[in-house]
């Protein structure tokens, strides 16, 4: 009787230690869920932080358009993507732009969600919605959305616009670094290719690609600049300061083959090819146009030129070709005429 009570103690203590055992494991397991939740939810906040930078009310914003911009957040502005073997993003195939170069005009999906780019390889509508505040272009075209996502019907800026926006652009950004103000790489970027198409404008030149008109436009990828004038081209590359050529998976900007894969997106199909007859025929050169901010002993700024080879390389020393004094613009005599 004694041996059965006894056994009957030690089942009842087996029992409950497995009860115990059972509620450690629960609750272990509802910790590392709450522990999970306050991650998700700070992944989210983030995420929402760095898509609306504080500016926008949460409670106008839906969930699912905040993992949309959080999403894409994974494309910055260079325009690089993950690579096509990523699971999670099934890209459209594609002849050029595979793996970490802009892949343009395309679409892909990550779950049930399908992404759209621009001109440009960047993101610009998910399942056929735009996101809003938004610039993007395509076939050439600039389009901007509103705060709800609906285009913006936006009037087509004339030469004399355009070259008037980009004065008082260039003046704006000259002066501010004047005053010893740092620009953004963006700013510097759209500074210095102004510059650039008011010097060719300047030398007779027409600008064929879509310009830039504000220190704060859009950071567009591939040739900042194709100028014509009578049967000769320039292909031009801007740089600020000390900002130079990078190689790429196309080669070395400016190349060649660089040029090549990029020059139908930047003046249509029909242009490129008539530069493309125009380069075997000797009358197309490549440039780049380089700006230096610092000054020398008596203020002044300078911006040079210089030609680079099929490989991208420079072949010809610099030539000084604009003086800044004040911010006030003065060509020098050379002229930079025999850049094209």
């Amino acid at each position: 009787m004694a041996a059965d009570s006894g056994k009957g103690a030690l089942g009842l203590l087996m029992i409950t230690l497995e009860v115990l055992e059972a509620a450690e494991e629960t609750f272990r397991a509802v910790s590392e869920a709450d522990k999970s939740l306050e991650s998700c939810d700070n992944v989210w906040t983030q995420e929402y932080h760095k898509a609306t930078s504080g500016e926008a009310d949460k409670s106008l914003e839906s969930s699912e358009n905040i993992w949309h911009r959080g999403f894409r957040d994974i494309f910055p502005a260079e325009g690089r993507i993950p690579e096509k073997g990523n699971q999670n993003i099934e890209i459209a195939k594609r002849e050029e732009g595979i793996g970490n170069s802009p892949l343009a005009n395309a679409s892909y999906k990550r779950g049930d969600v399908t992404y759209e780019t621009d001109d440009n390889g960047e993101v610009y509508r998910a399942n056929g919605e735009y996101y809003v505040n938004d610039r993007f272009k395509l076939d050439g075209i600039t389009y901007e959305t509103d705060k709800h996502g609906n285009l913006v019907e936006k009037k087509e800026l004339t030469e004399d616009e355009i070259n008037e926006k980009q004065l008082a652009a260039i003046k704006d950004g000259l002066k501010r670094l004047l005053l010893g103000e740092k620009l953004t790489e963006q700013e510097k970027g759209n500074l210095c290719e102004m510059m650039m198409d008011q010097f060719y404008i300047s030398n007779g030149y027409t600008p064929l690609h879509a310009r830039v008109t504000s220190l704060d436009d859009k950071v567009h990828q591939g040739i900042d600049g194709v100028y014509q004038k009578g049967n000769q081209f320039v292909i031009c590359d801007a740089k600020f300061d000390t900002a130079q050529l990078k190689d790429t998976q196309d080669g070395r900007q400016m190349s060649a083959t660089w040029i090549d894969r990029r020059l139908d997106e930047c003046v249509g199909k029909e242009k490129a090819d008539e530069i493309r007859d125009a380069e075997e025929d000797g009358l197309v050169s490549h440039v780049i146009y380089h700006y230096d901010p610092n000054p020398d002993a008596s203020g002044n700024t300078f911006s040079d030129t210089f030609t680079v080879d099929d490989n991208g390389y420079s072949n010809r020393d610099k030539l000084e070709v604009e003086c800044y004094n004040n911010g006030e613009r003065k060509v020098l005599d050379n002229g930079g005429e025999n850049d094209a």
